[in-house]
């Protein structure tokens, strides 16, 4: 028998189409074709996953495709005077798109490329976080947690947002690791794609490399992400670089981008509240409690010795949780686990959390632990009459008696008087069918 060998067939390069032009890989494209857009696939910046982007950002700027190389002074500028949900919604595009540009490329220019000192960065190492899934049931193993000697600090950070919270603990000596949660609303619709349209409470997608472990989270977890948050389960990102600064100094890129982890979690949206900043029914309360617990046991396991939450309150994120009890049960929880998670920041630039004096009492009882609640009883209103004459005095009201007795005519009957007669005998018979009558003899 001859033996017969077959020879094993050549790969094809894959390919990739984008607006009629198909280009294999790194290195290819087709026959002839050389022209600037080719480039721009081949060089990363015009790759088909942001084909829905580069369209919208003709509006933008039509001769721009690298977004890596926006002004920071003009992303500054349109940050602070563009108030239209349509022109902000514009903004954090053109912001996300040089992120993913960069993420895909795997460099950027820092601090930019305007600057004259500026710099390519290389962020390979960070394009690519990984996530795990904890189901409610699930706890610790049994001394995964180890206490550190370090000394607990916790403290709130107004006007500051929490990707720059991370980014300055990061860089502290004393700090280690630092992980971030990431609140959202249980069978919220905006859990199940990529959010950058609100410049202010989009900045995890558009400032950090979140958007790749977004992408690729149900394939890490094996479960469907709206599922995961909508029974309980906490989604661990691992390797989550931030590679650009605050959007109120136009969104420079890091020199050395700070690597985070990043806790997701939902809780309710809208639980019934009750008066002085309470939750009106105590499951909430304890539903919320026992979500931040483990939150903070999980980021301990991890070996975050740094954690950094946002209020869930007036709003953010369309979450709307009392602020005294959501503070109250951050430094319950913060205090309890003070021996592993040494550092805890509470922080935010949501602007509704500095209207009328919110934001001082919200980080005094995040520091101290909420004030006492007043105990008000409730009575019942009272059946008052809307309208009460005044009482008088029994002389008064002898005296108008008297002068009505004056005054008024005497009464008289209209009809005659009736009289019956002395001698007259009653007799109780009734005719048949009659009515009853008097006889006499």
């Amino acid at each position: 028998m001859a033996l017969v060998v077959s020879n094993p067939r050549r790969r094809q390069p894959v390919e990739y189409h984008h607006e009629s032009m198909k280009w294999a890989g790194g290195g290819h494209g087709r026959v002839g074709d050389t022209g600037p857009e080719v480039e721009n696939i081949r060089r990363g910046l015009r790759a088909p996953r942001l084909t829905r982007e580069l369209r919208i950002l003709k509006a933008f700027d039509a001769d721009l495709d690298d977004w890596r190389t926006l002004d920071p002074a003009e992303i500054a500028r349109r940050f602070h005077n563009v108030t239209d949900p349509e022109g902000r919604s514009l903004l954090g595009t053109a912001i996300f798109t040089g992120t993913a540009q960069a993420s895909m490329k795997g460099s950027y220019f820092a601090p930019s490329f305007q600057c004259p000192g500026m710099e390519e960065v290389d962020c390979h190492h960070l394009v690519r976080p990984i996530s795990c899934l904890y189901a409610p049931e699930k706890v610790p193993p049994h001394g995964a947690m180890q206490p550190t000697s370090q000394g607990f600090s916790l403290t709130c950070a107004g006007r500051c947002s929490a990707l720059d919270a991370c980014a300055r603990l990061t860089h502290s000596a004393s700090t280690r690791q630092v992980a971030m949660v990431r609140f959202t609303g249980i069978r919220d619709a905006r859990n199940l794609s990529i959010r950058y349209g609100h410049p202010r409470e989009d900045q995890l997608f558009l400032r950090t490399t979140y958007f790749k472990g977004f992408e690729n989270m149900e394939m890490d977890i094996n479960s469907r992400r709206e599922d995961a948050i909508d029974h309980g389960c906490i989604v661990y990102t691992s390797g989550v670089g931030i590679l650009r600064g605050s959007l109120d100094e136009g969104a420079l890129w890091f020199r050395e981008p700070p690597k985070i982890d990043v806790l997701w979690v939902g809780l309710p949206a809208r639980p019934h509240l009750a008066e002085q900043e309470q939750y009106a029914e105590e499951q909430d309360r304890r539903q919320v409690s026992n979500t931040i617990n483990r939150v903070f046991s999980w980021a301990a396991t991890h070996g975050c010795d740094c954690l950094v939450l946002q209020p869930a309150c007036l709003g953010f994120h369309q979450l709307q949780h009392p602020g005294m009890d959501f503070a109250d049960i951050i430094h319950n929880v913060a205090h309890q686990y003070s021996r592993y998670i040494p550092e805890v920041c509470v922080a935010s630039d949501y602007p509704a959390h500095f209207e009328s004096g919110w934001w001082d009492d919200f980080s005094a009882a995040v520091l101290n632990g909420r004030p006492h609640v007043e105990a008000r009883l409730r009575v019942p209103p009272l059946g008052i009459p809307p309208r009460l004459a005044p009482k008088k005095e029994p002389a008064h009201l002898l005296e108008q008696t008297r002068n009505l007795s004056l005054t008024a005519p005497p009464l008289r009957s209209a009809l005659p008087t009736q009289r019956w007669p002395t001698n007259t005998a009653r007799s109780w018979s009734t005719p048949r069918s009659g009515a009853r009558s008097w006889s006499t003899p």
